[in-house]
């Protein structure tokens, strides 16, 4: 019998291994690219929610204009997800309303396009955040102050609009103008 050469069989066996290398390569790429993609996208979406919710609340606890809301969330997203993105902030301005905070961001700005070889590509595709909230006080004009004081244990609100001449009061002072006007209003009530 004949033996065979061991060169040919270190030939063989590293045609194999270069053969399966070919194989599964491919597909090990795809799902490290999946992978690092998705993450960079699941990451971007929890900054852009943040971002909505952050808009809203402040919307809905102060008297902040859409306009400074709008370039605030913006800010908040940072450079590379705040370009090209949009914020629609729809606020009827009264008590008990709903605040609606929606940000729209391409999702080219948050990911590469690592996957368009398989169909998925983030081009033209948008990436959106809602987020509402209920206005806890009416808007107030230039000039006024609100103080918000809860009385006992109820969960009901009262509102004070302290009028521009005292602006500058300190809170003791708005504090002693309320419970004074709550006095007042029990000894007639």
């Amino acid at each position: 019998m004949k033996s065979i050469p061991r060169i040919t069989v270190h030939r063989r066996r590293g045609a194999i291994l270069s053969m399966e290398l070919i194989l599964v390569l491919p597909l090990f790429l795809l799902l490290l690219f999946a992978i690092v993609e998705f993450t960079m996208l699941t990451a971007a979406q929890t900054r852009i929610a943040n971002a909505a919710h952050a808009g809203a609340r402040q919307l809905c606890l102060t008297n902040a204009p859409a306009e400074t809301v709008r370039k605030d969330v913006i800010q908040s997203l940072g450079s590379r997800l705040g370009s090209g993105a949009t914020v629609e902030v729809t606020d009827p301005g009264k008590a008990g309303d709903r605040i609606n905070i929606r940000v729209n961001v391409p999702m080219q700005n948050a990911a590469p396009d690592l996957l368009w070889m398989t169909g998925f590509s983030v081009r033209n595709r948008v990436m959106a955040a809602d987020a509402l909230m209920v206005r806890e006080h009416d808007t107030v004009s230039a000039g006024q102050t609100q103080l918000w004081v809860r009385s006992g244990n109820n969960l009901i609100f009262q509102r004070l609009v302290v009028v521009t001449g005292l602006r500058s009061a300190t809170s003791q002072q708005l504090k002693r103008i309320f419970h004074g006007r709550q006095k007042t209003s029990r000894a007639n009530g």
